[in-house]
């Protein structure tokens, strides 16, 4: 059997506090891998309602995209993920690793999410009304 590690490595998760909260998630997702290769019905059970550790996540704060790598950008960028949204079209996850850092892909896929939702005037920012849908969906 083969169990892939190659996530402990990753170049964007340089901030501890961060890559903690990664690589738990992406050991949690191969946990379920081996558990839906072996018992697909407790796999079930234990990816629901997500199948992240990420997600529920409680954004208290408006994300600009100014500063360091920080959780919540990465749980937005989850919650984007969910809603089919992230990486934006014509990206891969190549271009766009989830990294926690608010750039041009998550500020393309956030203004797909407020359009999907109606937000108006925040524009690739995520202020008060994009929290309170994130809150309300997450």
């Amino acid at each position: 059997m083969l169990i892939e590690y190659a996530y402990i490595y990753e170049p964007q998760l340089i901030d501890p506090n961060l890559r903690n909260m990664a690589i738990k998630d992406l050991a949690f997702q191969t946990y379920l891998g081996l558990q839906d290769f072996f018992d697909p019905t407790e796999a079930l059970k234990l990816s629901k309602p997500y199948d992240t550790l990420i997600l529920p996540h409680t954004w208290t704060e408006s994300l600009s995209g100014r500063g360091a790598p920080s959780q919540d950008v990465f749980a937005l960028q989850t919650a984007l993920t969910y809603e089919n949204l992230y990486p934006p079209y014509n990206k891969t996850k190549n271009d766009c690793p989830r990294s926690g850092v608010m750039g041009s892909c998550t500020k393309a896929s956030l203004q797909l999410f407020q359009n999907k939702y109606g937000i108006i005037g925040e524009n690739g920012f995520a202020g008060l009304n994009t929290i309170n849908e994130l809150n309300a969906l997450y």
